[in-house]
């Protein structure tokens, strides 16, 4: 009796670890951020995942370009023209990198887009949109603060467990 619950046990496991390299072989992979600005210089990227605090996965993006903030905006409403019902469109300003107070989409933002010297250590000036699709929200910021440029542009996209899947 002991070897058949062995034997079934074993089984079980193995039936998993096919399950999973099966998984891994045929899902999709997360669709990739939106594309940086031509010639923009990429500072950070990041991957990770979060299952303690509401399990989902987050990547993020920061770039560096030379082009002013006008110029990146067009390039990211000719690129993004397809996702419909966006919030903020790049009209709606931010002042704030703290999470309880930016766009619902960009709770990272990096704190290389404070304003220096400001009396508020978190004050900030961007443009952002924000957009769903899917499992996915996407948001992406532009730096306002040099209107010749340098601009920077900060993308975060959080995915979801897909409530399909379970």
């Amino acid at each position: 009796m002991l070897i058949g619950l062995a034997v079934i046990v074993l089984g079980v496991v193995l039936a998993g670890a096919g399950y999973t390299i099966y998984l891994a072989k045929t899902t999709p992979a997360d669709p990739p951020l939106p594309a940086p600005p031509v010639h923009a210089q990429m500072l950070s990227q990041l991957s990770k995942t979060d299952i303690l605090d509401g399990n989902f996965v987050l990547d993020s993006a920061l770039y560096r370009t030379s082009a002013p903030p006008v110029q990146v905006i067009a390039y990211y409403h000719a690129l993004l023209r397809a996702h419909p019902n966006q919030i903020g469109d790049f009209t709606e300003p931010s002042t704030t990198i703290l999470p309880s107070q930016a766009p619902e989409a960009l709770q990272h933002i990096p704190p290389v887009f404070r304003i220096p010297d400001a009396p508020d250590a978190n004050a900030a000036q961007y443009l952002y949109t924000e957009y769903s699709f899917g499992d996915h929200d996407v948001g992406v910021a532009i730096d306002t603060r040099y209107p010749k440029g340098p601009t920077l542009v900060y993308m975060e996209m959080l995915t979801q467990p897909s409530t399909s899947s379970f």
